[in-house]
């Protein structure tokens, strides 16, 4: 059997690479691999050269060093160990048997929690520049260039100058959106967010590796696996997992933005997947207002009074341009059950501009299945939906997602997983003679996925022959996860905005769904007849495997960052951490602080002048520290600062 190739996006693109040390390096299962042309195992090579000749130890205290072995060993393995030396040898107190030990125990740890993030972060918070490294440019381009916008080096061919007309062309896509840059570890500029990891492709479930086998370039990949699990996420209904102490379903939430004419159409496939379902549904229901109608004839006919309730018509799929009061009304008719699908997000924003469409809160509360209910005095009528299962899957233009939610602080937006797909100036090859012209059978990728959605409609039937399910995550997958989280929430938190928190939160609970369905789709394809498994008035236990917690965790730790990408184009708000319409990254509060600062201060000081412009003493406190590490600050006395100019701190 021959050796499965590694799926690396810029082969898809034609650009060939320029890393050679890549190309021996071990392909990770991590989101920083290839970002920005520059893999994860150069760029680690890169920092650590800077580190060496500066002199800066990211490894002072016995934490810090363990945490620089973590990221090292988690990301490369054995690999790693020459990188953990490297680093350790600018202490003062470096021992290479010590080293070589230590290192040992990090391989051999599991469930840490820490990535190779931490040891960007470590980096970057000691001074050292840990951006992605850029080709040489004239200076005059450098002057014409976006601020902020790396892509601007990456039209046309990289062995070219390049043009400065094309940084023009990429101000014009946007030109109601502020542009900002997050910091050298979050994303802005969109040619370098990521796509899914390759691992995630080769352990899918089965039924879900066929659903993207039919995709025809990254971005299709991830959109399509995203979206497949959101809509399969609704029909899992009989499926619960504890998390926060308490029950919920696996629903999702999954948007697509991306500008007019980039693919984002391909998420309609995603519907073919459980359109067989909705399509019994609703002939199940015609069947019984017909039959409901028919008697209600026949006892007219006969003179008799007819008693019956009419029935009600249930789907799968709520319509985007229904009122609010409709949204409810279909929710009750399904027992609380939904799925709100469209390509073209401007029907969906249209509604929620009128009068009696905005059902945002129906979005947020049917997030966490809270009540919802409905008053209408024209009818008289109470409406409640005691436990809404809802999932959306949307797709549309940045226009559209800021109509859907314009700003960050209602909580729309941090409930919806979002994915971005850069603009690409290309064509696809589209027209080619069909094979019927051969005289062969053929089939629309419209058949293939509806076919896989009519084998997923019998699966999904013998699953629930064996009743209802609870999925559990082994408890060290749980340390692991809860560790990784926390650790994303601060450097978010910290970097970003107090809004992020929300985001990561969400990401998270959304990330421990994706598990859900994963474990669920994995059983079904794993096992032909559950209900020998079913205990009577008792959920069947469904373990989530390693594979699936991997999988999951690395669709988050990808999304994170397409999800930041989306947040730094929202309009501008009134959140405290913008001015100016530019959101204020970690680099850029270090730099209003110390203008901030008089020449000589001491800790009172500081912690006066941080409070005035809204940054906590703490994080302060850090901060003077760097500026110390950087050489721009020098300790008097306990205490007491001095700003250093280049001439006084040559002079030291």
């Amino acid at each position: 059997m021959s050796e499965k190739k590694t799926f690396l996006p810029e082969q898809w693109e034609n650009a060939p690479s320029n890393s050679n040390a890549a190309k021996n390096a071990p392909q990770q299962m991590t989101p920083y691999n290839n970002i920005g042309g520059e893999c994860t195992y150069d760029k680690v090579d890169r920092v650590i050269g800077l580190i060496e000749e500066s002199g800066v130890d990211i490894t002072e205290g016995y934490d810090a060093w363990v945490k620089v072995g973590f990221a090292l060993a988690s990301e490369f393995k054995e690999s790693g160990r020459d990188f953990f030396h490297r680093v350790s040898k600018v202490n003062a107190k470096y021992n290479h048997a010590e080293t070589d030990k230590q290192y040992d125990k990090c391989l051999a740890s599991t469930g840490s929690g820490v990535t190779i993030g931490t040891f960007f972060q470590m980096a970057k918070d000691r001074g050292v520049d840990i951006s992605n490294a850029k080709p040489d440019v004239p200076p005059i381009e450098i002057q014409n260039a976006h601020i902020g916008n790396m892509d601007f080096w990456k039209n046309g061919d990289s062995n070219k100058a390049p043009q400065p007309q094309s940084a023009n062309i990429h101000k014009a896509k946007n030109p109601n959106v502020h542009s900002c840059e997050i910091s050298g570890k979050w994303i802005y500029d969109e040619e370098e967010l990521p796509h899914f990891p390759s691992f995630v492709y080769e352990t899918l479930p089965p039924f879900l590796k066929e659903v993207v086998d039919n995709c025809i370039s990254p971005d299709d990949r991830d959109m399509i696996l995203m979206g497949a699990m959101t809509c399969l996420s609704i029909t899992l209904h009989n499926v619960v997992g504890e998390y926060n102490h308490d029950d919920w379903g696996p629903m999702l939430y999954f948007f697509v933005m991306a500008d007019a004419g980039m693919g984002k159409g391909s998420l309609n496939y995603c519907r073919q997947l459980v359109a067989p379902i909705h399509k019994e549904l609703r002939e199940i229901s015609d069947q019984q207002i017909r039959e409901y109608k028919a008697e209600k004839r026949q006892a007219k006919q006969d003179g008799n009074t007819f008693s019956g309730e009419e029935p009600h018509r249930r789907t799968l799929f709520i319509p985007t341009n229904s009122s609010a009061a409709s949204v409810i009304e279909q929710l009750d008719y399904n027992d609380g059950i939904g799925l709100i699908f469209d390509t073209e997000c401007d029907t969906l924003s249209a509604v929620l501009k009128s009068e009696f469409g905005d059902y945002t809160t129906i979005i947020r509360k049917a997030y966490h299945h809270e009540p919802i209910d409905i008053k209408r005095r024209k009818e008289n009528e109470d409406r409640l939906v005691e436990h809404p299962m809802l999932a959306i899957c949307l797709s549309g233009t940045p226009e559209q997602l800021y109509t859907l939610t314009p700003k960050a602080e209602d909580g729309t937006f941090s409930r919806i997983t979002c994915y971005h797909i850069p603009f690409k100036m290309d064509f696809r090859d589209v027209l080619s003679e069909s094979s019927f012209s051969e005289g062969k059978q053929s089939s629309s990728l419209r058949d293939v996925y509806y076919q896989l959605g009519l084998r997923y409609k019998r699966m999904r039937e013998a699953f629930f022959r064996g009743g209802n399910y609870r999925v559990v995550i082994p408890q060290d997958l749980c340390e692991e996860f809860n560790q990784h989280y926390r650790l994303v929430n601060k450097e978010a938190v910290e970097d970003i905005s107090n809004d992020m928190q929300g985001v990561v939160r969400r990401l998270a609970f959304a990330v421990f769904r994706m598990m859900m369905v994963l474990t669920a789709i994995r059983f079904m394809d794993e096992t032909p007849n559950p209900s020998a498994l079913a205990q009577k008035d008792v959920r069947t236990i469904l373990r989530c495997k390693e594979e699936d917690f991997r999988i999951a965790m690395a669709l988050g730790d990808t999304l994170i960052y397409h999800t930041v990408y989306c947040y730094s184009h929202l309009p501008k708000t009134d959140v405290a951490t913008t001015i100016g319409g530019k959101i204020l990254t970690k680099k850029d509060k270090m730099e209003m602080l110390y203008a901030a600062l008089p020449d000589s201060f001491s800790r009172p000081q500081y912690v006066a002048v941080s409070t005035d412009l809204g940054f906590s003493p703490s994080t302060t406190s850090k901060w003077i520290n760097t500026f110390i590490l950087q050489g721009r600050l020098e300790r008097c006395e306990h205490n007491d600062y001095r700003k250093l100019t280049p001439n006084s701190s040559e002079a030291s």
